[in-house]
Formats: C-alpha cells, sequence, structure tokens
C-alpha cells in the first residue's frame, strides 16, 4: 500500500513538472511574438521617420527579451542619433555589444559606432535621407546600363547605416541583377553575410529564382539555423520550386510545431497530399489535427469516413467532422449522421449537432431529436429546429408539444 502511494506522488509530481513545462513553454511564445510585434512596428516608425516613436519600440522590444533584442538595441542606437542623442545612441551600442558578443548585428554597430562619433555635435536630420533615396533610384537605372558600376555602390549601401526600408530596396535592386556577381553578392547575405534582417529578405529573393541548385544550399542552411523566421522562408523557397522531398522531410522531422505546420501547409499547396498521409499513419493527435487543418478541407468524404472508423482520439474526430460538414453533400450528411449513431462520445455528437445545425439541415436533427435518449444532446437538437424555417422543423416540433 504505501508502495502505491509513493508511486501516486512520484505521478502527481512529474503531472505537476510537464504542466509547468508547458506553462513556460506558453508563456515564453507569448513573450517572444509580443516581441516581434513591437519590433515590427519600430521597423515601420522608422520607415516613416518618425525616429521619437521608434526610440520607444525598440526600447520595449529590447526589454522583451525576445529572439531580435540585439536587433532591437541596434536600430534603438540608430534612432537615438538621428534625434542628435548620441550619448545613448553609444550607450545602446554598448549594451549590444556586451550582452550580444556573438550578434550578426555586431558589424552594423561598429559601423554605426564610427558615424556616432564622428560626428559634428549638431543634431542628424531626418531629411538627409532623402539624398540616399535619390542616389537608389539613380542606380536603379545604372543597373541596367553599366551594372559593373552599380554593384560595389549598392553594395556599399548594404553594408552602411541606412534604414531598414533603403537596405531592403537596395536589395530588392540586387536581386533583379543577372550578373555573377550580383548573384554571388546575393547568396553571400543569403547564408548569412549580413544581419537577420537583411539575410531572411535575400533568402526570398533568391527562392524566387526557384533553381534547385539553391534549393540544395538552402537545404543544408535550414538544417544548421536556429532562426525560425529564417526557416520559414527556406520553406516558402522549396514551396516555389515545388520541391515536395524537401517539405516532406520538414514536415516529417521538424520538431517546431509552428514550423511542422507551415511544412505541412505549403506540401498540401503543392500537391503533397499523398505524402501527408504518409505521416499521419504514425503521427501523434497534435501532428494529425495539424496534418488535416493543412488539408483546407480537401479530404475527400471516403478518405474521411476510413479515418473516423479508425480514429481513437476525440480531438481528431472532432476535426474529421467538421471537414465532413464543410461538404455539405448528401453523402457527407450520411455519413455524420452514421457517425452519430455509431460513436457514443458525446462531444462527437455535439460537433455532429452543430454541423447539421450550420447546414440547416432539419431532416437528421428530427431523426436525432426522435432517438436521443441524451436529455441535453436532445435538448440541443431541439433547439437547433426552433430556430430554423423548415416544414420538417415545424412538423416536429408541433409533434412535441402535442
Amino acid at each position: 500500500m504505501f508502495a502505491q502511494v509513493l508511486a501516486q506522488a512520484e505521478r502527481d509530481r512529474l503531472r505537476e513538472q510537464t504542466q509547468q513545462a508547458a506553462q513556460q513553454a506558453q508563456e515564453l511564445a507569448q513573450r517572444y511574438a509580443q516581441a516581434d510585434s513591437t519590433y515590427r512596428r519600430g521597423t515601420g516608425a522608422m520607415d516613416d521617420r518618425r525616429w521619437e516613436d521608434a526610440v520607444k519600440h525598440f526600447s520595449i522590444a529590447a526589454q522583451q527579451r525576445g529572439p531580435r533584442t540585439d536587433g532591437a538595441l541596434y536600430w534603438k542606437a540608430y534612432a537615438l542619433n538621428k534625434l542628435g542623442r548620441r550619448d545613448e545612441s553609444l550607450a545602446a551600442l554598448a549594451e549590444l555589444q556586451k550582452d550580444h558578443a556573438q550578434s550578426r548585428w555586431l558589424n552594423d554597430a561598429k559601423v554605426l559606432e564610427i558615424e556616432v562619433r564622428q560626428s559634428s555635435g549638431q543634431p542628424v536630420s531626418p531629411e538627409q535621407e532623402s539624398n540616399e533615396e535619390l542616389k537608389l533610384y539613380a542606380l536603379s537605372g545604372l543597373v541596367h546600363s553599366e551594372p559593373a558600376r552599380a554593384l560595389p555602390l549598392l553594395e556599399k549601401t548594404l553594408n552602411s547605416t541606412a534604414t531598414p526600408k533603403m537596405k531592403e530596396r537596395a536589395l530588392y535592386v540586387l536581386a533583379q541583377m543577372s550578373t555573377p556577381d550580383s548573384r554571388e553578392l546575393l547568396t553571400k547575405i543569403a547564408f548569412g553575410g549580413a544581419n537577420p534582417d537583411l539575410q531572411r529578405r535575400a533568402v526570398r529573393f533568391l527562392g524566387e529564382s526557384r533553381s534547385k541548385e539553391i534549393t540544395a544550399k538552402f537545404a543544408e542552411l535550414y538544417s544548421s539555423t536556429s532562426d525560425n523566421a529564417l526557416k520559414a522562408e527556406i520553406l516558402h523557397a522549396y514551396s516555389r520550386s515545388k520541391d515536395r522531398e524537401r517539405l516532406f522531410q520538414a514536415a516529417s522531422n521538424e520538431t517546431d510545431r509552428n514550423l511542422r505546420g507551415t511544412a505541412m501547409n505549403l506540401l498540401s499547396s503543392v500537391g503533397g497530399s499523398e505524402d501527408l498521409w504518409k505521416i499521419y499513419s504514425s503521427a501523434n493527435e497534435d501532428t494529425k489535427l495539424d496534418i488535416l487543418r493543412a488539408m483546407h478541407g480537401g479530404v475527400p468524404i471516403e478518405k474521411l469516413r476510413d479515418l473516423a472508423q479508425q480514429e481513437r482520439e476525440p480531438k481528431v474526430k472532432r476535426e474529421i467532422v467538421r471537414i465532413a460538414s464543410h461538404h455539405n453533400s448528401p453523402v457527407s450528411a450520411e455519413f455524420l449522421a452514421s457517425l452519430y449513431t455509431n460513436d457514443s462520445y458525446r462531444e462527437i455528437r455535439k460537433e455532429i449537432l452543430d454541423a447539421f445545425n450550420r447546414q440547416k439541415d432539419a431532416k437528421h436533427l428530427v431523426e436525432i431529436a426522435r432517438r436521443e435518449t441524451d436529455p441535453e444532446l436532445k435538448k440541443a437538437a431541439v433547439r437547433a429546429l426552433a430556430n430554423m424555417k423548415s416544414k420538417e422543423a415545424s412538423d416536429y416540433l408541433l409533434e412535441l408539444l402535442k
């Protein structure tokens, strides 16, 4: 008896640890999402030259300690410099270099630090950016007439302390060039030769080429990086090149659920339904749900019927019911009615009642209401019928009143 008590106590302890770990993971994901949202508001403020707002947003993002903390400190320093608050700018750069010694923003930070220290002491005017924009427009024209002269100027812009919008535009111009040297520079940036924001954009531009050689290199980058945003860009590059094999590998092996779901959605969009069913056969509950949702309702009724017969997980069965209800056909209605009869799990039956209610299917609701012995389920069926403008529904309600 004492051993059983100890065993139960150990099970309770392990369950509590698992729940705490899950809660901590959820809280961490929420904090990262908030930090990412704040970061994006900061870059938007900078693109509009609202430097005070940029400082505010990037200060908050840096304090939230998300994956972009180092980038937030850099852009905070950048915006402070634009406002002429050079001491604060240098302090933010010092914090970046001290707390993020391995950051890929350090090269940009060193360039910015030199610019701040060499300033004359007068506030830097945001209007000076317009000259850079004019230069970039001129570069766009030079790309077509003298690409050899344009390339080093574009590289200089990408390595400067220009705003995110300016660098993105310079990168876009670079991506439009078709010379071996421009492709080499774009590839260098895509594979880590710049800060993370530029790298992700470079991957996006390279992925649009749909080159099998490039996607093969992306596979190495995907396996070596811990940047989930970069991984997502690579998955979209696979999709554009219709690389089902690599999408299947990511959908099968990726441990991050959001990335795995992205891979599944993209695999489905390029005709990889059969690949997803291969994963489904040995998947856990969460993965099965992700696969069904990735199908976007495009699962045949015959397949849903087979899945429902084999499935033992209530949550997965409920998802099968939801998908079947979107077919809204006589075949799907008969399938749901049969499932209602043969499945005793109350939550499944509630889901089927909701499906018939959405479809305004009075016929099957009346059949269920007549034979249902569970008071709660019978009440739900009658309530649905009471809201329908149907002779079949009205006749049954009158029958109840008599």
